[in-house]
């Protein structure tokens, strides 16, 4: 009788290892899925930081055009340079956080310089995500 306990105590800890040693690699599963969906996260957001600030850039530009390009009247010139200020406040601004953000000029100058974005499209192009 003592055999048949020290057989089905041996079995029970057997299945209760295999359970855990299962639990363990479930969290380890889930916690490396997290970990690269944060990683794809921070990458997205490198390609889409610099997006922002060169379409305000591109917006103060377009208005600062039109100011200068088109007609002499005042109202119209009026708003055009309203609009080429406001972008380029927002760029500025946008320009002053994400440096903030990013951990300073130099890691700013590396996202700025090496952008992911596809200007061609006219938009975002699908990247290519290293494992």
């Amino acid at each position: 009788m003592t055999e048949d306990m020290d057989e089905s105590t041996d079995c029970l800890k057997a299945v209760v290892e295999s359970w855990q040693k299962e639990f363990i690699r479930l969290e380890y599963v889930h916690a490396r899925a997290a970990v690269d969906r944060w990683t794809e996260e921070v990458k997205i957001l490198e390609c889409e930081i610099p997006a922002v600030v060169r379409w305000f850039e591109k917006q103060a530009m377009r208005w600062s055009r039109m100011a200068f390009g088109q007609g002499d009247d005042a109202g119209f010139r009026a708003y055009t340079c309203r609009q080429f200020s406001l972008y380029q406040t927002l760029a500025d601004n946008a320009l002053e956080v994400f440096t903030a953000v990013t951990g300073g000029e130099e890691a700013w100058d590396s996202i700025w310089d090496n952008p992911q974005v596809g200007e061609d499209r006219g938009g975002s192009v699908p990247m290519e995500i290293e494992n």
